[in-house]
């Protein structure tokens, strides 16, 4: 790894934690869409069973299946934690600079790493703050 490498994954709760939420959801739904026709053959199949009988079967029959995709789903979660750095890293570091320069601090010019989304969003600001820069040194001349 790099100098530059990343040490906190979890940089902004708010678009992280909704992306978690989405995903939870969208295997939640996963999870449904892989039981409810199940269920639905376990109790046209056997229809003098009790639901809870279908869903007791349904467990003993498809348990690997419903323990893979339960298994996988930290996995899942890690990996767009991981993801989602790529892009809610860059925008946090430059929510930070800025607030830095807004302060009156000097900044350098920011850099984002290799695989990071908004590359060219981060030349575009470091451009508009090289141009104040050079503004106020005219303004103080």
């Amino acid at each position: 790894m790099t100098i530059k490498q990343r040490l906190r994954l979890w940089v902004d709760p708010a678009v992280q934690g909704t992306l978690i939420v989405r995903l939870m959801v969208y295997w939640l739904a996963c999870m449904l869409l892989v039981t409810l026709p199940l269920s639905l053959i376990q109790a046209v199949a056997s229809p003098d069973q009790y639901l809870h009988q279908h869903y007791i079967q349904l467990l003993i029959d498809h348990w690997p299946i419903l323990a893979a995709l339960t298994a996988i789903l930290p996995f899942f979660i890690y990996d767009t934690v991981r993801f989602s750095h790529r892009f809610a890293g860059p925008v946090s570091r430059l929510r930070r600079e800025l607030a830095r320069y807004e302060q009156g601090e000097d900044i350098f010019p920011i850099e984002f790493r290799h695989g990071d989304f908004w590359r060219g969003l981060v030349d575009r600001i470091n451009d508009i703050v090289e141009r104040a820069d050079t503004a106020e040194k005219k303004l103080a001349e």
